[in-house]
């Protein structure tokens, strides 16, 4: 039998062109993603102001003709959505199913999808939901990886990677944070681990996070370096937090999975059930504007200027109702935010209940370890939990606290037999698009709660 030998100058310059390409799909997904996230920024900082301003002015006329924009955007997110299925919700169980090989979507759908979820989910935003911008990135991201794959042309096997890539790209343009985007692609896309593709994601990933912070100015999402870490007296206090979190996380994953179930039986058109949530957006502007939006404005302040108990409990309440409702209606946008925002003001809740003190500065170490914690409770990512509340909160001295407490929680929430989000709502695609016709992306059964099954699926193609 004969061996095939590869020429050794074909084996040198495969490691440069693997590189290359990685390097390419990052600094392309910077400038998207960087984009993307500036128009998000500007919002808060023009949009909602100007609303409140027409309030001011022109009293209950001013209220009615924003709630007639409401309607405008609720309209026009619901078309888009209604247009390229594949838009709704964060994006990332879309991802998963295509580098699994279990979903395939041509090019010309990529672009569809590309300039859909950008318009999408910068209306949600402009309307107020309580949504984050992560799981959009992933999704713009594994488009660009899916254009480079037409540009080069590769192997199937070939074509997962680069849109793993371009997804764990997205992730580090969407936090500033190259090493989550790396862990992303392996834990919870779940792509082999081989030489090939971790030099291809890792010069993604990090090409990605130079870009946003060259071109964009990007940094750091949250000045926490200098939140200390627990005494060594009050360690003790981590395991019932890691219980606490671990519980919550476990019920704000039924909630959210309950919610797709209870709006499945609702008698409103599917076009139009992005409305409560846009209508309640207008609500909470006018009464409580702190929850609008992913909730990173809510993080810093708790974290930083402190807060009184009494308010930590109702933006906490706050929070969690609005988040579930945003996640109705096929409504495009990410939930990674807002599960980190209720992960930091349930875990400074609790453990300022524990010390018996007012949340402060100095006990801020408690919502550090809420966001890791709730975050690998609700998605059974430890790994990913903890370095993404590293790198995005440079709070380095609550790194082991942290990584305590999400093993606790994480423990609690297996001993429950969560299924994590990703994989809930993943399974609920394939369930979706098993009869036969048109490929449907949207989030909406009540089979959500299974396990996926164990036998091979056939791949689909989306139209």
């Amino acid at each position: 039998m004969r061996t095939r030998h590869i020429h050794p100058v074909i084996h040198l310059l495969h490691w440069p062109f693997i590189f290359a390409q990685g390097s390419i799909i990052g600094l392309s997904v910077a400038c998207l993603v960087g984009a993307f996230r500036w128009g998000l920024d500007a919002i808060p900082r023009h949009v909602w102001p100007a609303a409140r301003e027409l309030s001011a002015q022109y009293g209950l006329f001013g209220i009615l003709l924003w709630a007639a924009v409401l309607v405008a955007l609720a309209y026009g997110a619901g078309r888009l959505v209604r247009a390229v299925p594949l838009i709704s919700g964060g994006g990332i169980p879309q991802v998963e199913l295509e580098c699994q090989g279990r979903l395939h979507v041509p090019l010309s759908i990529w672009l569809r999808v590309i300039a859909a979820k950008f318009l999408a989910c910068l209306m949600d935003t402009a309307g107020g939901l309580s949504q984050g911008r992560e799981g959009p990135s992933v999704q713009l991201g594994a488009g660009v990886g899916a254009i480079v794959d037409a540009l080069c042309g590769h192997t199937e096997s070939g074509r997962r990677n680069l849109l793993a890539a371009g997804g764990a790209a997205g992730m580090a343009a969407a936090f500033s944070a190259p090493w989550a985007g790396f862990i992303f692609a392996f834990e919870e896309i779940k792509r082999p681990v081989n030489r090939t593709s971790c030099l291809l994601t890792l010069s993604a990933a990090l090409s990605a996070w130079w870009g946003v912070g060259a071109i964009f100015g990007f940094g750091k999402l949250f000045p926490f370096d200098d939140i200390p870490g627990p005494e060594p007296a009050a360690w003790w206090k981590l395991l019932p937090l890691g219980l606490v979190l671990g519980l919550g996380g476990s019920l704000y994953n039924r909630a959210l999975l309950g919610v797709k179930t209870a709006e499945s039986r609702l008698p409103i058109p599917r076009k139009w059930r992005i409305l409560p949530p846009m209508l309640s957006a207008g609500v909470f502007l006018f009464a409580l504007p702190e929850v609008l939006g992913g909730g990173g404005a809510l993080i810093v302040q708790i974290g930083g200027d402190g807060t009184a108990f009494a308010p930590l409990l109702l933006f906490l309440a706050a929070k969690v109702f609005f988040s579930l409702l945003s996640f109705t209606g096929d409504a495009p946008g990410g939930i990674l935010m807002p599960i980190l925002c209720v992960g930091a003001l349930l875990g400074l809740a609790a453990g300022c209940a524990l010390d018996g003190v007012s949340p402060s500065p100095e006990n801020a170490c408690w919502l550090i370890c809420g966001m890791a914690g709730f975050f690998a409770a609700v998605l059974g990512t430890p790994l990913l939990g903890l370095v993404l509340v590293m790198e995005i909160s440079g709070a380095a001295a609550c790194l082991p606290a942290a990584a305590l407490v999400i093993l606790v929680a994480n423990f609690v929430a297996s001993r429950l037999h969560i299924t994590p989000i990703y994989e809930a709502l993943r399974s609920s695609i394939v369930v979706s698009a098993m009869p036969g016709g048109k490929q449907c992306a949207a989030l909406h059964t009540p089979r959500m709660l299974r396990k996926e099954s164990n036998t091979p699926k056939k791949r689909r193609t989306a139209t």
